[in-house]
């Protein structure tokens, strides 16, 4: 008859069925053991270097079963619809803004020929290296989210807010712009909260690091995050029927002004350009992918009904473009987000994943579309898109949400 298990035995027992029902994550804790172990200084035979192994091994595997059994995964990050590869170099286009989506909802968008690395996410943030440029945050506030942005030796740390960050190398300057929430940045040794609304900037100088307070350009005071629009990417196209290109010569300014803004990312600069050129004449002279720009620059401005006319626009005026699809996603995200008709938002998210079921927006119109049938209180509808996301998205990023539903 077997001896009962001592409470360290029962320990060891828990983590050996745990690293054997997932070699991977086995391999993971003996490599991360032999990594501690061959950095222990000294020589090979001495014993020291045992207890070091043991020890590390341990640890690797206490990891792993705080892992299995808190069951929390790391927040998945796409850019121009590819998984994001951790460190890896991410440029945007001199022309162009690049958004990184995570899977808890929260964007970080760089502008025109801004640099960054993904470092490696974990279950409620991530941490980005802004190497240069600006880069602009929407952070969803979960309640235990936790991000942090590092630029030169300043760290902004986030749980739940929306900000601009510039950092210039070359001149070891940075800026800070938040419009929602608060952060904390810190640098040499400083920290210092700022709230909404509020600007601040730090220079390196001979004598140490210089702060100030700034308030923003008129032009800009409704400057923040810039969350691209679905297919920001896409170049303007010539209007249907013979319209202007928005390159085209004698290009009215303040039409000029707005699409500027847009293409550096700065959406609700963009909105405000456009609403003192007029938004309606503005929508009337644009094209589709740059309606597109409008309704999410209206949209993140907080004007919602702006931005459903400029996406109605869209797909009344161009009933073939593709981008009616990516349009009928930011008309649910506007009926969720803010006007809280979560019937309306289950529509439109249902249309545009009709529309284009295998685009890049179809795995997360599916998504958003159980959340708002479930916020409607159409419960069968709830659990059958559940279902229906399960078979077809079931490692996506609303699994989590589809299961649960479904219990």
């Amino acid at each position: 008859m077997a001896r009962p298990l001592t409470p360290l035995g029962e320990l060891g027992a828990i983590v050996s069925q745990a690293l054997d029902d997932d070699g991977g994550a086995r391999l993971a804790a003996i490599d991360a053991a032999r990594e501690r172990f061959e950095a222990t200084p000294g020589g090979s035979g001495q014993p020291v270097r045992r207890y070091v192994w043991l020890g590390a091994a341990l640890a690797a595997a206490a990891a792993v079963l705080l892992w299995f059994l808190s069951g929390e995964r790391a927040l998945s990050c796409e850019v121009e619809g590819e998984a994001c590869e951790v460190n890896a170099p991410l440029r945007a286009r001199p022309d162009q803004a690049l958004a990184l989506r995570f899977s808890d909802g929260s964007t970080f968008a760089l502008s025109a020929a801004s640099s960054a690395r993904l470092l490696a996410p974990g279950a409620t943030g991530a941490e980005i290296v802004l190497d240069q440029g600006r880069i602009s945050a929407q952070v969803v506030h979960t309640g235990k989210a936790s991000w942090r942005v590092l630029a030169g030796p300043f760290t902004v740390r986030v749980t739940g807010t929306a900000f601009d960050a510039t950092w210039q190398p070359a001149t070891q300057s940075f800026a800070l712009s938040v419009s929602a929430g608060s952060v904390v940045v810190s640098g040499l040794g400083v920290d210092r909260l700022v709230r909404a609304g509020e600007q601040v900037a730090a220079d390196m100088t001979p004598q140490g690091l210089a702060w100030q307070t700034r308030q923003p350009a008129a032009a800009t005071v409704s400057a923040a995050p810039s969350v691209p629009a679905a297919e920001l990417e896409a170049t303007p196209s010539t209007r249907s029927g013979g319209g202007a290109s928005s390159k085209a010569a004698g290009l009215d300014g303040a039409d000029a002004a707005w699409r500027a803004l847009a293409k550096q990312g700065d959406l609700r600069g963009a909105f405000a350009a456009a609403q003192a050129r007029g938004f309606d004449a503005a929508c009337d002279a644009a094209s589709p992918s740059e309606l597109l720009l409008l309704g999410d620059a209206a949209r993140v401005s907080g004007h919602a009904h702006s931005a459903t006319d400029a996406l109605l626009a869209l797909r009344r005026r161009y009933p073939h473009d593709a981008r009616r699809a990516a349009a009928a996603f930011s008309l649910g995200k506007v009926a969720f987000d803010q006007l809280h008709d979560y019937g309306q938002a289950a529509e439109w998210f249902a249309k545009s994943q009709s529309e284009q079921p295998s685009g890049r927006l179809a795995r997360e119109a599916a998504g958003r579309r159980i959340e708002a049938l479930r916020n409607a209180g159409h419960v069968a509808a709830a659990g059958q898109a559940a279902r229906d996301y399960l078979e077809r998205y079931p490692d996506g990023p609303h699994a989590e949400l589809a299961r649960a539903q479904l219990k």
